[in-house]
């Protein structure tokens, strides 16, 4: 760590990591069997290393360009009460994010549904802080009807609209008609981001609903 950042500037950051991962997810996973399934063919280049301060290999780093660092950590039940500390250490660490900046209504995140990954074989997934409102009304209707769905034997899981959705503070659909309604509205924040246009975003998004019935 050279340059300290505030809690402001580390979430502008993650918001660039995300967005980031958006537009190239092959490179960017966020639920994995194995912390080597990170290391990809795609460019950036990545590497990976078990966090020494986490005992019994429940939480990992991962570097991508040399630059940008993720945390990574099991979804095992008995890691359920432990990860938050570890998460906001490794922002201390890595980034100098001071630990006591963080408030209660920033949680840290499994960007993927803990519980959809337990029970698809996903034994890490990547964390975020993302802000209560947008991850409790996310929690409660979409990611738990996710956690009932095919995944098709997934051995990794990349980022999708909603992961994404959720990290830029864009409060969910309440249900389908709600989402006809909103669909331009929630195309065009994706698009500020410089992720994909408008059209493109519309288009993934309507595939995404229609495959996916979380809503």
């Amino acid at each position: 760590m050279t340059n300290p950042m505030t809690l402001d500037s580390y979430l502008q950051q993650q918001r660039q990591d995300f967005t980031d991962a958006f537009k190239h997810p092959a490179a960017y996973p966020v639920g994995v069997q194995d912390p080597a399934q990170t290391v990809g063919v795609f460019p950036p280049a990545s590497t990976w290393n078990w966090d020494a301060t986490v005992e019994g290999h429940k939480a990992f780093l991962r570097t991508v360009g040399g630059r940008a660092k993720e945390y990574w950590v099991t979804v095992s039940p008995d890691f359920d009460r432990r990860y938050r500390e570890a998460f906001l250490a490794f922002l201390e660490r890595e980034y100098g994010v001071v630990r006591a900046s963080v408030p209660k209504a920033l949680h840290a995140d499994h960007v993927l549904n803990a519980a959809f990954a337990r029970r698809h074989g996903l034994r890490y997934v990547r964390m975020a802080l993302v802000w209560n409102t947008y991850n409790m009304s996310y929690g409660s209707k979409i990611e738990k009807n996710l956690t009932h769905a095919d995944a098709h034997g997934k051995y990794m899981y990349l980022i999708d609209y909603i992961i994404f959705a959720k990290v830029l503070n864009i409060p969910p659909p309440v249900d389908y008609d709600d989402y006809r309604r909103r669909r331009l509205e929630i195309a065009r924040r994706i698009a500020s981001t410089g992720a994909e246009t408008e059209e493109l975003a519309l288009q993934g998004m309507d595939g995404f609903f229609g495959l996916w019935r979380v809503i």
